[in-house]
């Protein structure tokens, strides 16, 4: 399994892209943690989900439900009002796990939690020449 989520700052929030490759098919959470760490095998590390206060939204409301289509894909856009890519409602700083099933668990230590997948976000570089 391989992939990618971008962010992008859009007004009073953000685009979410995401492309995730090699998934068998079945529904899929996305959600974003409260810690930018990805150490541990089953999510633990990343901390709690969390969803920027602005968005009006809890950690379980903020993305929606994907599914993994026939070609082992998830590929979405979607707009978040509220969240950003920096800042205190960024998502710079937070780590983002994709969960397999319908819901985001309670993580906990030493247990599987459903976790599939962890990345980290960066903060937004510009670019230079």
């Amino acid at each position: 399994m391989s992939g990618k989520i971008r962010v992008i700052d859009r007004g009073d929030g953000a685009s979410v892209l995401a492309s995730l490759l090699n998934l068998p098919p079945g529904a899929y959470r996305i959600a974003i943690h409260e810690t930018p760490n990805c150490s541990s095998p089953n999510g633990f590390s990343a901390g709690a989900p969390w969803a920027p206060p602005s968005s009006g939204k809890t950690p379980q409301e903020l993305i929606p439900v994907q599914y993994g289509n026939a070609e082992q894909r998830v590929e979405t856009g979607l707009r978040i009002s509220g969240l950003h890519a920096n800042g205190p409602n960024g998502v710079a700083g937070h780590s983002v796990v994709l969960y397999y099933g319908t819901s985001i668990p309670e993580i906990r230590p030493d247990v599987r939690n459903d976790a599939i997948a962890c990345g980290v976000f960066e903060p937004t570089r510009l670019l230079s020449f």
